[in-house]
């Protein structure tokens, strides 16, 4: 178990690539890491990282202040998590902007924070598109139910 104090003030980007683990945030229920999901955790919580055997994970803090024009829209699955589910399109394009913005913290050449930032940007727009799709989507089945 790995508990996580750090970064308060900051928001989390958690992208899981591989293995398996929970999240607790407070003492709110265990939230399962997998890599079909990624989450934004809001700052000023607590939270406990459960690993079952190895968790290989994309993390990302920031804040979500003027670099940010447009806040997450994602689903708010527990107080403090927010989350998309993505499909394995989408989960190459985030390996993919992940991998670019741990390129740019390493290099660090100038303008590389703001660079960083806009693809964090990038990275809650595109959840946003999909929350919104998974909502319209939801909308669609229950009217076909009824």
């Amino acid at each position: 178990m790995h508990y996580f104090h750090g970064d308060r003030e900051n928001w989390n980007l958690l992208f899981p690539v591989d293995g398996v683990g929970h999240l607790i945030m407070g003492k709110q229920r265990p939230i399962l890491l997998n890599r079909r999901k990624m989450f934004l955790l809001r700052p000023e919580v607590d939270r406990i990282f459960h690993i079952e055997d190895f968790l290989q994970i994309h993390w990302v803090h920031f804040n979500l202040d003027a670099h940010l024009q447009y806040p997450p829209e994602w689903q708010e699955i527990t107080p403090g998590i927010l989350e998309i589910t993505m499909d394995e399109k989408h989960i190459e394009n985030f390996s993919r902007i992940f991998s670019e913005i741990h390129e740019l913290c390493q290099i660090r050449q100038s303008g590389w924070y703001r660079l960083a930032y806009c693809l964090v940007q990038e990275i809650i727009l595109r959840g946003n598109m999909i929350a919104q799709h998974g909502f319209t989507q939801k909308k669609i089945e229950q009217a076909a139910r009824l």
